[in-house]
């Protein structure tokens, strides 16, 4: 069945008790309409099907403690539909080669670095030596803390025998240390931390936010055509220009929220550019028409991963999902913001039809500033409402994920350069 793996059963229960690594994993359960298989083992312990998506793989990854159960699912989600999709990959690499050759040059990088501020390969090398050679300390610290961990583990498991083999770590263990770290070392419980961020509260709350920041105004449109019935649809005002004739300002887009997963689609987070914005005029001016019939309106899709609400469980996120809500809308708003002449100059990334968007030098560069607000104590105090009490974060919780910021950031600075 694609996009799953089985488990043992005994190890899926596990994930709904209280354990001194990671607390309940909210919102696990497994994928009930892949039912149940027999595994035959020696224990008579029967085998469920677990979903490769988000919701259903990270909780596994970060809380199992079963290494044979994380390195299963890791495994098999880094695999999925490798057989189809590796010959594919292998021909697409090929023509980009033979098409950069065609054009004189030797490789398909010296092509398409051409237009970039790097200009050449030599200069991407360069700069990412450079960058790996001054994060390298605090990535192989990050390591090492996590390898110690790993270490008294096996330890512990080995008994008085003293008979543990060496140990290495492995990409299935980086999520599930990295939480023990943050429990061990930091004191920081990630689940009670997650009941303070309902998706309702933090979807509102990032809206308020950012409509205070831009100036903007959304507004829900409930009688849209939408793709998928949770799809929800937002239209976009310029608060400055309202009037009694423009009572929300002047309408300059729309964004839609897909926010949960489904067969088909996409696995993670992103921002999607619907339409490009453009204008039709004959104005040579070089400046937008005042005719907003002449101008084609920026849309946009908020694409997510996310957990859905149970009969007994709001939607509840973990921070760092809240860090990748807050900036995958701001490419959202980079979108909706954007004036162009041209759609070759809107917003727009490599994954759209349409020539042109935003180069990939800058790109993340506005969401990458704005996503650090969330670690502003005012900010996480308004994304923040216990899903029972109402209660905002307490400020010793606050300031541990200030602190948390930096704890393991040398891993990710050198996730892409080494």
């Amino acid at each position: 069945m694609a996009g799953f793996t089985v488990v043992p059963e005994s190890e899926v229960a596990e994930m709904r008790r209280k354990n001194e690594y990671g607390g309940e994993s909210d919102n696990f359960e497994p994928t009930s309409e892949a039912g149940e298989i027999d595994s035959g083992d020696a224990e008579g312990d029967r085998w469920v099907y677990v979903g490769l998506k988000a919701p259903e793989l990270i909780p596994v990854l970060t809380h199992c403690r079963s290494e044979a159960v994380r390195h299963r699912l890791y495994v098999a989600a880094q695999r999925q539909c490798i057989e189809s999709n590796g010959p594919v990959l292998a021909e697409i690499v090929a023509l980009k080669h033979e098409t950069a050759v065609f054009l004189g040059y030797p490789t398909h990088a010296h092509c398409i670095l051409e237009q970039k501020m790097a200009k050449t390969p030599a200069a991407v090398l360069k700069f990412l030596d450079d960058f790996a050679s001054r994060t390298r300390r605090r990535f192989d610290s990050n390591l090492e803390k996590l390898l110690e961990l790993k270490q008294a583990d096996d330890v512990a498991a080995a008994g008085a025998s003293g008979s543990a083999a060496k140990v290495e770590l492995q990409p299935w263990d980086i999520s599930f240390y990295s939480q023990k770290l943050k429990l061990d070392r930091h004191q920081l419980d990630t689940v009670p931390v997650k009941q303070h961020f309902p998706l309702t509260h933090v979807m509102a709350e990032i809206l308020s936010i950012y409509q205070e920041l831009l100036s903007l105004k959304f507004v829900r449109d409930t009688a849209a055509a939408v793709w998928y019935p949770d799809v929800q649809r937002y239209n976009v005002y310029d608060a400055r220009e309202s009037s009694s004739s423009l009572t929300h300002g002047r309408h300059i887009g729309a964004f839609y929220f897909d926010l949960f997963p489904r067969d088909g689609k996409y696995g993670h987070q992103c921002a999607y550019p619907q339409t490009p914005t453009f204008t039709t005029s004959h104005d040579t001016s070089g400046t937008d028409s005042s005719s907003d019939d002449a101008v084609t309106l920026p849309e946009a899709v908020n694409i997510g991963n996310l957990n859905k609400q149970t009969s007994t469980t709001p939607a509840l996120l973990e921070f760092s999902q809240v860090v990748t809500f807050f900036h995958e809308f701001g490419h959202i708003m980079h979108a909706l913001c954007t004036r162009a002449r041209y759609s070759r100059h809107s917003w727009a990334w490599d994954a759209v039809p349409w020539a042109g968007g935003v180069e990939g030098d800058i790109l993340e560069a506005p969401s990458q500033m704005l996503e650090n607000w969330v670690y502003q104590p005012s900010v996480l105090r308004r994304l923040s409402s216990h899903h029972v009490t109402g209660d905002s974060l307490p400020s010793e919780l606050i300031v541990k994920l200030s602190e948390l910021q930096s704890a393991t950031n040398g891993r990710f600075s050198c996730l892409y350069t080494t």
